[in-house]
This record gives C-alpha cells, sequence and structure tokens, in this order.
C-alpha cells in the first residue's frame, strides 16, 4: 500500500498541480507541460469553443481553425472539436472562407483560436482568452 501511495504522489507531482481544483477541461492535468497546445492541441478549442458559442445564433454556419499568418489553414483538432462542441450549427472545414471565396459563399462566423484571423468580409465580434469570434459581413 505505501508504494502504491507513493507512485500515485509521484504521479501528480509529475503532472503538475493545481491539485484540488475542478479541471478547466478534460485535458488538464495530463501531462505535465507548459504548453499543453504543443502535446494536446485539442485543450484549447475545448476551452475557447464554450465561451463563443453563446454569441453564435442556432443554426449559423461556422467554422474553427488555427490562423497562420492570419489566413485559413486546415487544423483538423480544432475543426473536430467544433463540430463535437457546436451540436446546434453547422460546422463547416476552413477553406470555405479563403480570400478568393465568393462572398455569398462565405461562412457566416469564424473561431479563430490562438492568432488572430484576417480576411476583408469578416469583423471580429467577440474574444476570450485564446480565440475570437469573427462574423462576415454581408
Amino acid at each position: 500500500m505505501l508504494v502504491l501511495t507513493a507512485a500515485t504522489i509521484a504521479c501528480l507531482a509529475a503532472r503538475g498541480g493545481p491539485y484540488f481544483q475542478i479541471p478547466q477541461t478534460v485535458m488538464d492535468h495530463v501531462d505535465r507541460l507548459d504548453a499543453p497546445y504543443v502535446v494536446n492541441p485539442t485543450r484549447t478549442p475545448l476551452a475557447v469553443i464554450p465561451r463563443l458559442a453563446r454569441f453564435i445564433p442556432r443554426d449559423a454556419e461556422v467554422t474553427c481553425f488555427r490562423p497562420q499568418f492570419g489566413r485559413e489553414r486546415y487544423d483538423a483538432p480544432s475543426l473536430l472539436t467544433a463540430i463535437g462542441q457546436l451540436p446546434r450549427n453547422r460546422v463547416l472545414p476552413p477553406f470555405a472562407v479563403r480570400l478568393d471565396t465568393p462572398y455569398q459563399q462565405l461562412t457566416e462566423y469564424v473561431i479563430a483560436i490562438g492568432q488572430p484571423f484576417q480576411h476583408p468580409a469578416y469583423k471580429l465580434i467577440a474574444q476570450v482568452p485564446g480565440g475570437r469570434l469573427y462574423k462576415a459581413e454581408r
């Protein structure tokens, strides 16, 4: 029993604290690392999407990704997390917001994880730590 207790304490110490707080996401307290994005890219979207979801109306089209140099890019962890976190919305892949996409066909909302998204047709409407929500101006 003493060996099991010592092993549990060593495991908890390796994962880092705080030990007696409810985790923000299911990915918290999984591993010891200062930048959880490097180990698990779904941690930030799991924290950001629910906070921004309240600004998105039911049945609206939305996409989610980590912008690269202000532009869209395919980001499977963020996209798949959005599909699971936004069951009342129509989640589309990031290529629906390219610069060459006609304005009428642009996805209505964009959740940008981490970096800002730069597109002339979109306006920032909400921001939370780790993410931003944009809406197409039509």
